[in-house]
Order: structure tokens, then C-alpha cells, then sequence
């Protein structure tokens, strides 16, 4: 699984993609950058931290599919990753702790083995060499996607599944709120609501197709990719 790639010259990592590893909701992820974020202020204005880089963040934007709306997300090198998941303690956080950092080294490694041009000495040769500058990024790329490739033993280890939450797949696809959502399913029958458990149920039929994990009683409030395709292709508003 590629978890790191390259932007401006360094192996960096999304908050998206964290989320999705950690099986954190990306809102949450997003709450504990800001956090941090903040934190990391204050203790360099009360102590002599002149050396930390305040770069480890960088906030960006993402678009979803069939949806012209932009939603924000933070790309973030090692040492921002390293701080955001320190506290991350779900069942195989370890594991993927271990796995990123091994990707950021690998990428690390093979950036300083690159040469690095000499400073150009006028405006074509600076011309000349930002074209083979971002020849050179282009080819890291694709090399440090190869290097990322899972070996085989990393093959035959399961990732969990992504979940999402009815909200999250309700902004994707154009409704107002998940409750407008759950409405349009409900005129289908596909979910009903249970004042017993207090929560959207599937009807008989639709319970036994994957589209939810039924593993735990929390996570059945949640859709799988499976559930989420479902929706995007029958419920998509203005389809």
C-alpha cells in the first residue's frame, strides 16, 4: 500500500490517507492537526525550539467525485506524521506506525542519493534545469511507487476495511444532511428506523449484502465501500 509519496522534494503523507489507515474519521484527524497545530505555537513562544519547522503541516483541499465542492485536508512530511500519531493507540496502530515510518526512510534514502544540480549561472541554463528538475520528480515518483509496493508477506496481511459514516457518503453525493439521506432510503425501503435501537436499520433484504459491518453494534451505524458504491450509484441526488 502506498502510503507516502513525494511533493516539493520530500516524502510527505495526507490526512486522508492517514484517516483512512487508522480508521479515524478524517473530521477527527483534521480537529487533532489544528490542535497540535496550536500547541506547537505556544511551546515555541515559551521555549527555545528555534530548530522545530513549523512546515510539518500544510493545509491543502480535495474534491470528491460528482461533487464541485472543495473540503480541506493537511499534507504533512515525517516529523508531522510522527507527531499526530503518537497518541493514535487503536488495535494495530503499532503496526502501521511502523509501516509508514519504514516508507518515509525508504523514500528518504533514495532522495539523498539523487545528485543535486548546481546553481544555474543564467536564465536558460535555470530553464534547462527546472525541465530536468521535474523530469527527475516525475521518475522519483514513479520509483518510490515501486518502492512502495507491499511485499509478499506484507501482501497476506489484511488492511481492515475503510467504514463510512452516513454523513460523510450524504456530502459526497449532494444531499443536505445525513437525515435527508436516510429519508430517500427509507422511501425505497432500503432502511427503516428502530426506536429500539435508536438508529437506521436495513430491511430484510438489503441485510445480508456487506453494505454495512454488522461485526459490532457501534459499527453498524457505518457503510462499507461496498454499502458506499450502493448509495453513490442508486441515491446520488440529481442523478
Amino acid at each position: 500500500m502506498n502510503l507516502v509519496e513525494i511533493k516539493n522534494g520530500q516524502p510527505t503523507t495526507s490526512s486522508l490517507k492517514v484517516a483512512e489507515v487508522f480508521e479515524i474519521e478524517h473530521k477527527n484527524v483534521l480537529r487533532d492537526i489544528r490542535d497540535l497545530k496550536e500547541d506547537v505555537v505556544k511551546n515555541l513562544e515559551s521555549s527555545n525550539l528555534s530548530s522545530v519547522d513549523l512546515s510539518m503541516f500544510q493545509e491543502d483541499f480535495y474534491e470528491v467525485s460528482n461533487n464541485n465542492r472543495k473540503y480541506p485536508m493537511f499534507n504533512m512530511n515525517k516529523d508531522g506524521f510522527v507527531l499526530l500519531v503518537m497518541g493514535y493507540t487503536t488495535k494495530r496502530a503499532t503496526q502501521f506506525k511502523l509501516q509508514y515510518i519504514a516508507q518515509f526512510n525508504k523514500m528518504e534514502k533514495f532522495i539523498k542519493q539523487q545528485t543535486e544540480p548546481s546553481l544555474p549561472q543564467d536564465y536558460a541554463t535555470a530553464l534547462e534545469q527546472l525541465a530536468k528538475q521535474v523530469r527527475l520528480n516525475e521518475s522519483l515518483q514513479i520509483k518510490v511507487d515501486q518502492l512502495s509496493q507491499p511485499t509478499l508477506v506484507e501482501q497476506t496481511e489484511l488492511l481492515p476495511n475503510v467504514l463510512y459514516s452516513t454523513e460523510e457518503i450524504a456530502q459526497e453525493i449532494g444531499y443536505s444532511s445525513a437525515r435527508a439521506l436516510n429519508q430517500r432510503m427509507y422511501a425505497e425501503r432500503v432502511v427503516y428506523y428502530s426506536k429500539k435501537d435508536r438508529s437506521w436499520l436495513l430491511y430484510a433484504p438489503y441485510k445480508d449484502r456487506g453494505l454495512k459491518d454488522l461485526s459490532t453494534r457501534r459499527k453498524s451505524q457505518l457503510w462499507t465501500e461496498k454499502g458506499r458504491e450502493f448509495i453513490k450509484v442508486r441515491f446520488t441526488e440529481n442523478k
